[in-house]
């Protein structure tokens, strides 16, 4: 009797396990679940620069409080950037859930428009976006500014597409950033010398941007994992 209860016990544990991995639709997903697709997936990481806040008690805010020329902000300088493959489903799926949760009452009209932002046909171009927040509004704020006035012309060379072999991507069009949340967005070709630059056998690709002390990101991304529904997602 007690072998049958924990074989029946190992199979429900079992099921439990196989049911937790199974993808939920996108329109299914919490803030939570979006939130990791954007910045902590096979598709969007997160990478912080500068120092993280310093934490002050209540009792040394009211100590610095009373002494002359002290400063009693926390000295923060950490900004967050957020490197995302936009063309890739999962993302734009994560961008069209968040965009309905933040209606108290989306109407089907948003829903359908979301629909066709996430069945886009995304042609013959890989997307990359990048955005940044972070407590320091000041410094945020300059590198939103940077973003901002970055071209197609000052960005050559200084940003591309890399495969582990060693074949690069160069930067073919430059967006700078609007009111979507998804940054400055930049444009590369899907295939090099007539070939897809990524294919399921490639192993990894990184994701360079070198502009600025404040600006320079490498970002790796591994291919193995981006299929998602059966199908090689960038």
């Amino acid at each position: 009797m007690r072998k049958i209860f924990f074989i029946g016990f190992f199979c429900a544990l079992l099921a439990g396990t196989v049911f937790a991995q199974k993808s939920k639709p996108w329109n299914e997903w919490s803030k939570k679940d979006a939130d990791k697709i954007l910045n902590d997936s096979a598709w969007g990481q997160s990478q912080t620069k500068g120092e993280t806040p310093v934490i002050i008690t209540k009792s040394q805010r009211e100590t610095q409080s009373t002494q002359a020329n002290t400063p009693t902000d926390s000295g923060a300088t950490e900004v967050i950037f957020r490197v995302r493959f936009i063309t890739a489903r999962p993302i734009r799926e994560a961008f069209g859930r968040k965009l309905v949760l933040a209606q108290p009452e989306p109407t089907k009209d948003l829903q359908d428009q979301v629909q066709a932002f996430i069945d886009r046909d995304v042609g013959d171009l890989i997307v990359i976006g990048v955005d940044v927040n972070g407590q320091d509004p000041h410094r945020t704020g300059a590198i939103l500014q940077a973003l901002a006035r970055m071209t197609t012309a000052n960005l050559n060379g200084k940003v591309y597409l890399e495969r582990k072999d060693g074949k690069r991507l160069s930067l073919a069009d430059y967006k700078a950033p609007i009111n979507d949340n998804m940054g400055g967005k930049f444009f590369f070709t899907r295939t090099l010398d007539g070939q897809p630059f990524l294919t399921s056998g490639s192993d990894a690709v990184r994701f360079v941007l070198n502009l600025t002390d404040d600006m320079k990101l490498d970002a790796k991304f591994k291919i193995s994992a981006m299929v998602y529904g059966g199908k090689l997602e960038y």
